[in-house]
């Protein structure tokens, strides 16, 4: 969690939003997946979207166990009081990564 959170604030991932990974940047999902392996990316598809071992918008089984996080569930912290999930605050909310690095960092153990 820590390399997610210092990644997110590095300032190497343009952000994007509603897909992993597109040719404009990374969700706060997608860095996640370049951190657990940055060779697993696939080329473009037509729509200028990357493939993380086919996955586009979903966070892989994979990845959540390398995280520690549950198979089978988004990554979620309380905002506001209520649960929601990290690809929500990115793609929804529209937060920055420093925002959610900071929810993530304040948040560590719960996730």
């Amino acid at each position: 969690m820590e390399e997610w959170v210092t990644a997110l604030r590095s300032g190497k991932y343009p952000q994007t939003r509603c897909t992993l990974a597109d040719e404009d940047g990374f969700c706060c999902l997608g860095v996640l997946c370049d951190i657990v392996n940055p060779n697993a990316w696939e080329q473009y598809d037509e729509d200028g979207i990357l493939h993380w071992y086919g996955e586009t918008k979903r966070l892989p089984d994979r990845v959540m166990t390398e995280a520690g996080i549950l198979s089978g569930s988004f990554p979620t912290v309380l905002y506001y009081g209520k649960p929601i999930g990290l690809h929500e605050l990115n793609d929804s909310e529209l937060l920055t990564f420093n925002d959610i690095a900071d929810l993530i960092e304040q948040q560590y153990e719960e996730i």
